[in-house]
């Protein structure tokens, strides 16, 4: 069973009261996205405790090419690595960080067209599978930091690329066994959360209980065919 956060809740009420996208629209060619956006997660820290974890800061995306595939009702798929994170926030009451980890590995995902109309991408499957770190800053056992040795899968059901402001967010769904990790196989059986947390020294240093990862009203930088576009958008 899925664990749903207060800020997750907050963000289906807010896509009620918005409604849906209406305008069809196809995947856009490759190209970056970049966008700022909160990770909240609860995390355990062994011998410290649970701790309320905010972040905010900027995420960039790669995305390749759409390509046929058809597996998931639609036509069309595209390949996604996120390439990088920096936020920034709190964990508890004590300041922190988090970051994806240096590459390898890639945090790599996919998002899948599952409308059958051909004019029309949307609404599409979503996720990548994250390799991050996070460390925590004066804390009562020092400065800690820790990462997930096996990817965790953030999905999302999205209605526009990038996502939209309140009808989008990503939610940790599970973790994926290192052995048996295949970036290619977005409904692959996953293991539930908790999600293991290890320190530098691959010791384990607690768990990830559940997570979301939404974007935040802002700017949105769309990089495609050499060209910069800026957009700014607003709640409704």
């Amino acid at each position: 069973m899925r664990t749903v956060t207060p800020f997750a809740i907050l963000l289906l009420l807010s896509a009620a009261v918005s409604g849906p996208r209406v305008s069809a629209e196809t995947f856009p060619p490759e190209g970056f996205d970049v966008l700022s956006g909160r990770a909240t997660h609860q995390i355990e820290i062994l011998g410290a405790g649970i701790f309320l974890t905010v972040m905010d800061g900027p995420t960039e995306v790669w995305r390749g090419n759409p390509y046929p595939y058809t597996a998931s009702g639609g036509d069309e798929a595209i390949d996604t690595v996120m390439t990088s994170m920096n936020m920034t926030g709190s964990v508890g009451p004590f300041p922190g960080e988090l970051h994806l980890q240096g590459a390898p590995p890639e945090s790599p995902g996919m998002i899948i067209d599952t409308n059958p109309d051909p004019s029309d991408s949307y609404p599409a499957e979503s996720f990548f599978d994250i390799f991050f770190e996070i460390t925590v800053y004066g804390t009562p056992m020092g400065d800690l930091t820790i990462h997930n040795q096996d990817p965790l899968r953030m999905a999302s059901v999205i209605h526009t690329i990038p996502p939209d402001l309140v009808l989008d967010f990503y939610e940790a769904v599970g973790w994926i066994p290192i052995g048996s990790y295949t970036p290619r196989a977005p409904n692959a059986p996953l293991e539930l959360l908790p999600l293991p947390l290890y320190y530098p020294d691959d010791t384990l240093a607690g768990y990830l209980l559940n997570g979301t990862h939404s974007p935040e009203p802002g700017t949105f930088v769309l990089l495609a065919a050499g060209a910069l576009l800026t957009l700014r958008r607003t709640r409704c």
